[in-house]
This record gives structure tokens, C-alpha cells and sequence, in this order.
């Protein structure tokens, strides 16, 4: 059995078929195939999967369930046949009714522009870039409030796919007006988002902001709405077309679920894609994807405390929902759907294959002087970079004057790196680091084992440049930036 997850999926085979499972495929061929037809729409590479491809992912992830000893594929089955796909037109055809509805979307719309929120790798700039023959269209923020007079009040208009805890459009708006993140709030690649300058930002608070989303959770737009207009004082309104609704995962809600693991007589009355199930005759099924789900958070999520993994295991708060976009999944849907690696379940070592991939966010950063800034750290499953011409930094550096002296002690030892043209990617590696707080450099530098007794002399700055020499000398640069995108 092959360990590389981007090996093509017959060649992650295990074991042979058993004869229940032949006998399955056979009986429900069309099934199958009906399914696939569904999941073809998929893109990976940003290109559909087609039919073929989607009924080698659909039959490789039943077949996880034969691997395992698991034998009513029935229920397996089933739940593919429940998913549920949402392209990402039919998600701006939802929105923008929805912003007629309200008076913000029309004809006559001389005060009102569309742009997109967050970065260009991800999913408004995707989704609003349909948007682009809208005559108040504008390809980013910082032109549109360039663009507009100090005076001017007028309305803006985002618009996203899905919003779960809300954290990410938190740590939008705290970056955006260059703001440090409240405790407790993640640090979703602060220092890689757009900043505005003072002008700008000036006119944002100008700004009625509104942002429409297809899917959302109560409370991560009550979080959400308090943080950004209350503690942020920004005129924001959020929309949703639809509420994730607790009660109606794929198991029903919460007592279902509980029902299900225990396999209590009864049956599910929730509306949902088991109802009428026996408890008891979705038991065994029930567990194995939570079982499976927890394994692999392990492997694949090895820093998350474990009550966050636990709180996980069937998709972001364990309600078990079956949705994607056809560009990504959210972390809403069942965790064994697409989440993928080598496990043990029941003393059986296997690879358990992902139906469809994840697209992780992994921001992209901006160019300096016509060179990218780096393109470190994992390239699996994350969204395509768009082709656009984004000239500005991502931010000034910490203390320009300091970095190059650490620049100057790393060229003295690996003189090499000028020719490999390693430089900005060092340099960009170096403001992310000393962004952080004195403390936490510190803890870094310990957990790199790079970090020397000696160093408790030295001021910060001293120090910071003997470590990064320590870095570059043991070849832990993307060792560091990992450490540095895993900061919650």
C-alpha cells in the first residue's frame, strides 16, 4: 500500500475486494454511478473531476469500510447518495436575491459596490469575481476606497460561502485597520493580510459594510457582529441565506446521536437523511466514522489540544452535515469524508482514503520588488493561487534595520543563498518571527533546540540575529515557518 496521499487512488489499494463488497458494487452499480455523476463537478486543479475519476474516489471510500471488517455498506452508500452539492453560481444567484430582497443589489446602485473580502486565494474573491461585469464592481478594497472621497458614504457589499466560529473574518477586519487580535482570537495568518492605510481606514468607518453568506452559524455571526461593531465601532450588517441548523445533521441531532451510539430501541424522527432508521441499525456505522474521524485528526492534527479534536471528529461541532461547494468542502461535513491517511481501526492498519480533498487556506503572499515572498510550507490540497498583479508588502518590517544585519550574519555563514535567491523568502520568514511578543520568540527558538543559555545575555534584537544564524545553519527555515502558521 502506497503512503503518499497524492498517489492516484487504485494504487492506494490494500487489499483485495472481499466478496461482500464485490457482491455490493455489483447489486447497486447504478447507484454508485448516479452518485459519482453528482461528484464529478468537483474541481481539483481547478478542473472538474469527471465521472471517472469521482467513481474511482466513490468506490475507493466505500471500500475503506470493507478494509476494516465493516460489512453493512448499505448505510455507507446511503450517506453519498444525502450529499449535497452547491456550485458556486447557484451560491451568488442565493446571495444576490437575497440583496435585492433588502434593497442593496439592483439597477440604480450609484452608492453601493461589490468587492471581495479577505485575500485573493480565498473563497469571496472566487465567488464575487462573478460580479465582474457589475458596473459598481471593484477588484479590491483599497482601490474602491481610493477611488471614493473622504466624504463619501456609500455601501459595500462582500459575499462568502460558509461562516462557522467566525474567527477568520474577525482577524479580516482586526487586519484591515491594522489592529492587534483581542485575546482569544486566532491569529488566522494575521500578518499576511491586506492592511489599509490611515486614509483608507478613515473611509471605511465611513462605510456601511455589508456581508452576505451562504451558510452560517448563529453564533459565529452573533460573535462576529459584537466584536467588529461594538469593539471595532465599524457600521457592519451581516445576511445569511441559510442557518447551519444544529438539529439536522446527518444522524438527526444530538439525542439521535446519542441514541445511535448507544443503539437504543427506536427509530430517528428528526428530518434528516436517516430518518426513520432504527437506532440500533446504525450503530456500528455511526461509530466507525467516529472512530476513523478521530484517528485521523490525530495524525493529521497532531498539535490540536484533544478537546478540540474531540469537538471535531464528525466535522466542526460534530454535526455530521453533508455539503460542498464545488471548489471545497467545509469543516461542517463528516470528518472521514475528507480527511485521508494511515490508521489503525480494529488492529487493522490501512490507509483510508478521503472521498473528495480539502482545500486548505494557506494565504498567499504579496510581491516585493517583482519577487514573490515565500512560497513555504505545504502545497496539499490548498487552493490555486489567482493570477493577479498585487505590487504592495505585506506589511513594513518590523525593524528593516535589524533584519538586514541578520540577513548580513546568514550570507557570512551560507553565502550560497544569494545565488539561490533565498534572500526574500528569509526575509519574509524573519518579520513573521519578529512579530511575535518577546516571550513566544523565546519558546520558539527553545522548541527548535536553537535557543543556547548564553542568549539569556544578549538583547532581543542580539539575539534574534544569533538564532536565525542557528536557523539557516541546520536548515530549519521551513521547520520555523510551519511553527510560525501553526500559532493560534
Amino acid at each position: 500500500m502506497s503512503e503518499n496521499k497524492d498517489a492516484p487512488i487504485d494504487e492506494q489499494k490494500a487489499l483485495e475486494y472481499s466478496n461482500a463488497f464485490s457482491v455490493f458494487l455489483v447489486e447497486n452499480e447504478q447507484r454508485i454511478m448516479d452518485v459519482s455523476e453528482r461528484f464529478s463537478i468537483y474541481q481539483i486543479n481547478s478542473t472538474p473531476i469527471g465521472i471517472g475519476e469521482a467513481k474511482k474516489r466513490v468506490t475507493a471510500w466505500l471500500e475503506n469500510f470493507d478494509k476494516i471488517g465493516f460489512t453493512n455498506f448499505g448505510n455507507a452508500l446511503h450517506l453519498l447518495e444525502q450529499f449535497i452539492f452547491v456550485s458556486s453560481g447557484e451560491i451568488i444567484n442565493k446571495l444576490s436575491l437575497l440583496a435585492k430582497k433588502e434593497n442593496l443589489l439592483g439597477e440604480k446602485m450609484h452608492d453601493t459596490y461589490i468587492t471581495h473580502l479577505g485575500e485573493n486565494t480565498e473563497s469571496s474573491y472566487r465567488l464575487t469575481s462573478h460580479f465582474n461585469t457589475n458596473q459598481n464592481f471593484c477588484s479590491e478594497l483599497k482601490k474602491l476606497l481610493d477611488d471614493i472621497n473622504s466624504t463619501d458614504k456609500i455601501k459595500i457589499l462582500f459575499f462568502d460561502d460558509f461562516l462557522n466560529s467566525g474567527g477568520q473574518i474577525r482577524t479580516i477586519f482586526y487586519s484591515l485597520l491594522n489592529k492587534s487580535l483581542p485575546a482569544g482570537e486566532i491569529d488566522d495568518e494575521w500578518g499576511a493580510r491586506t492592511k489599509l492605510n490611515d486614509e483608507q481606514i478613515a473611509k471605511l468607518y465611513n462605510c456601511e459594510i455589508h456581508i452576505f453568506y451562504y451558510l452560517a452559524f448563529d453564533e459565529g455571526i452573533e460573535k462576529s457582529s459584537k466584536i467588529i461593531t461594538d469593539e471595532l465601532k465599524l457600521n457592519v450588517k451581516f445576511h445569511k441565506h441559510s442557518i447551519v441548523n444544529l438539529n439536522n445533521g446527518a444522524f438527526g441531532d444530538l439525542i439521535d446521536q446519542e441514541n445511535i451510539f448507544h443503539g437504543t430501541s427506536g427509530r430517528i424522527a428528526t428530518d434528516c437523511p436517516f430518518r426513520s432508521k432504527k437506532y440500533a441499525d446504525l450503530s456500528d456505522f455511526y461509530k466507525a466514522l467516529k472512530e476513523v474521524g478521530m484517528r485521523l485528526l490525530e495524525i493529521n492534527e497532531p498539535d490540536w489540544e484533544p478537546i478540540k479534536r474531540e469537538s471535531r471528529i464528525l466535522g466542526y461541532g460534530n454535526i455530521c452535515r453533508l455539503i460542498s461547494t464545488d471548489y471545497n468542502i467545509p469543516s461542517i461535513t463528516i470528518t472521514a469524508l475528507w480527511h485521508s491517511g494511515k490508521i489503525t481501526i480494529n488492529g487493522k492498519e490501512i490507509y483510508w482514503n478521503e472521498l473528495l480533498p480539502r482545500r486548505k487556506k494557506i494565504l498567499k503572499t504579496k510581491k516585493t520588488n517583482n519577487m514573490s515572498e515565500p512560497n513555504i510550507g505545504s502545497e496539499e490540497n490548498i487552493a490555486e493561487p489567482v493570477n493577479t498583479n498585487i505590487e504592495e508588502s505585506i506589511s513594513e518590517p518590523i525593524n528593516a534595520n535589524i533584519e538586514e544585519k541578520i540577513i548580513q550574519e546568514i550570507i557570512i555563514t551560507s553565502p550560497e543563498i544569494v545565488e539561490e535567491k533565498k534572500i526574500e523568502p528569509i526575509k519574509f520568514v524573519i518579520r513573521k518571527f519578529r512579530s511575535l511578543d518577546d516571550v513566544k520568540r523565546v519558546e520558539i527558538s527553545q522548541s527548535l533546540g536553537v535557543y543556547k543559555s548564553e542568549m539569556q545575555n544578549l538583547t532581543p534584537d542580539e539575539r534574534d540575529k544569533e538564532v536565525f544564524v542557528e536557523i539557516n545553519k541546520q536548515g530549519l527555515i521551513l521547520k520555523l515557518w510551519e511553527k510560525l502558521t501553526e500559532i493560534k
